[in-house]
Parts: C-alpha cells; structure tokens; sequence
C-alpha cells in the first residue's frame, strides 16, 4: 500500500509561514539593537497549540484526510496489478522461462513501477495544494488575530514559540505569554488544566 504523506499537520504549514530559520534570523537581529532594546515590547505565542485547537483547522483536518483516502484507493488497482505481474514474473523466472521472455516482463514491470511513481506524486502534490488552499483562511484568522492583539498591547514583535513541539525560547517572561489572549479571541473554548497548562 502507498501510504500519501499528508501535509495538513499543524506544524508543517507552520513551518512554511513561520520558519525556524526566520525567526532565528529575527532573534539575532534583535540583539544587534541593543542601543534601543528599552523601546521593544516583545511578545510570544505557541501558534502550533492555538492552531491544533481551532475548529476551522480541525475541518480542514478532516477533509484533507478523506482527500487522502480517495488518492489511496485510486491508486490500489495500480498497486495490486502491479504486485501481480510480479507475481507473474517470479513464477516464470522459477519454471526457468527464455531470458528474452523475462527480459520483457522486466521492463514491463519497471514501467509500471515508474508509472505508478508518477500517480502517486501526482497525488501528493494535488493533496499538498489543496491542504494548503485550505488551511490558508485559517491561517490567516490566526495571523490577523495575533497582529490584532499585539498592536493593541503595544507589542513590538511576536514570536512562535514552538517550531514542531519544541520551545525555542531560552528565556521569556510568563507575562508577556499570548497564547491565552489569543485562543480568547478565538474563541477556543479550554478546560482549566490546558489554559494552565499554556501559561507554563
């Protein structure tokens, strides 16, 4: 079975729209500001956690992963001819067919195998773009809220804090965590433990 990789994690479009290596770039740049770090309000949230627990992301979820068992299936009848014609090909081989009669039958198989390749590429690539036409609304709620809410606290720059579950922050003052403001104004609804567990 071809298993299609599906690009609809939280973390993988994260990655694309808040990259490690920008913000590491940021951080650096920060530093050199040093003459004017008293101006700088800087904020942080975990954009992956926020992002996990939107319902809007969670439907795009769900749909991306039927898209991905419709690719699936397509792509068994190809999968399944092709183990049959290896099958096919073992069988002839052990009964000591002609080479030229073999010879044939590997190139066929080496065809199917490429042409079974670019089915499942094809795949990939149409699932990738639609998860990401998908999910783009999404982030973009998220992006609008965050910069809605810095402007209004004031906040010069705010960080992700978390790039695939793990924190890149060596230190940050608990005051200066978003992440709750933001799932308010998302109305994302938290039992007690998890808003606790987010100002940790």
């Amino acid at each position: 079975m071809t298993l299609l990789v599906s690009p609809s994690s939280p973390t993988s479009l994260l990655m694309k729209r808040y990259g490690f290596a920008a913000v590491a770039a940021l951080v650096l740049s920060l530093f050199c500001l040093s003459a004017h770090a008293q101006a700088l309000k800087i904020g942080y949230v975990n954009a992956e956690v926020v992002l996990s627990r939107m319902p809007d992301a969670d439907s795009v979820r769900k749909q991306v992963g039927k898209l991905e068992n419709t690719y699936r299936t397509s792509l068994e009848p190809y999968e399944k001819y092709l183990q049959q014609k290896l099958a096919e090909y073992q069988q002839k081989g052990a009964a000591g067919a002609p080479e030229a009669e073999l010879n044939a039958m590997r190139d066929k198989l080496m065809e199917l195998q490429k042409e079974l390749q670019t089915k499942t590429q094809d795949a990939e690539e149409q699932l990738m773009a639609k998860s990401q036409e998908l999910m783009k609304p999404v982030l973009d709620k998220l992006e609008n809220t965050i910069n809605t809410a810095a402007k209004a606290e004031g906040y010069t720059y705010v960080f992700n804090s978390h790039i695939s579950g793990t924190s890149i922050m060596l230190y940050a003052p608990k005051e200066h965590n978003l992440t709750l403001r933001i799932v308010d104004k998302l109305g994302i609804k938290l039992t007690e433990e998890e808003r606790k567990a987010l100002t940790e």
